[in-house]
């Protein structure tokens, strides 16, 4: 009886370790395809993303204090937010007003503490604009904690780093004493 009970109790914890869902390599970015953007009349710029992470990871999984996981995105980071912004502002390599955004943070970080995944978001984004003799520094931050979760839930994690990202960039979008900063340039 003793060994059925084994057999049983050991089948079923094999068949749920079959099911936990895998690591993904790649966290999938998927951007709304219209962020809303009052960019009428903004003037032509010159854009640089720049990613200033030590790492190039978005996700980190915490096991233990020896065990951990990572995931990057699809495409660089860097590549996929000038992508998005070239959608809503005017951009020219001649211009002379430029403007450099820094990533200077974008990531989950998921601890596994007490049979429970507890997770904290951070993206920062640091803008920096330069013309002639003007310049104008913009700091742009989302921060997210989660309920904490008895399983591990990726597509949750991405779907609320996608949120995070479009949060901020939304934010350096409708920031008005940017878009005043930049329609001055233009005059």
């Amino acid at each position: 009886m003793r060994r059925l009970l084994a057999v049983c109790f050991s089948g079923l914890l094999l068949a749920g370790c079959a099911t936990s869902p895998q690591m993904p390599e790649t966290v999938q970015i998927n951007l709304p395809l219209r962020l809303s953007s009052p960019t009428q009349h903004l003037p032509l710029i010159q854009l640089q993303v720049q990613d200033q992470r030590g790492q190039s990871h978005v996700l980190r999984v915490e096991h233990n204090q020896d065990h951990a996981e990572f995931a990057t995105t699809n495409v660089p980071l860097a590549t996929l937010i000038s992508e998005e912004l070239a959608k809503h502002w005017r951009i020219s390599s001649q211009s002379p007003l430029q403007l450099t955004l820094y990533i200077e943070d974008a990531l989950i970080r998921v601890q596994h503490v007490n049979q429970e995944y507890q997770t904290s978001q951070t993206i920062r984004l640091r803008l920096q604009g330069q013309h002639r003799n003007h310049t104008i520094t913009r700091r742009y931050q989302t921060v997210i904690t989660g309920a904490p979760l008895r399983t591990a839930d990726y597509e949750r994690w991405q779907r609320s780093f996608n949120q995070g990202l479009t949060d901020t960039i939304q934010q350096l979008l409708d920031d008005p004493e940017l878009q005043q900063w930049l329609r001055q340039q233009s005059q």
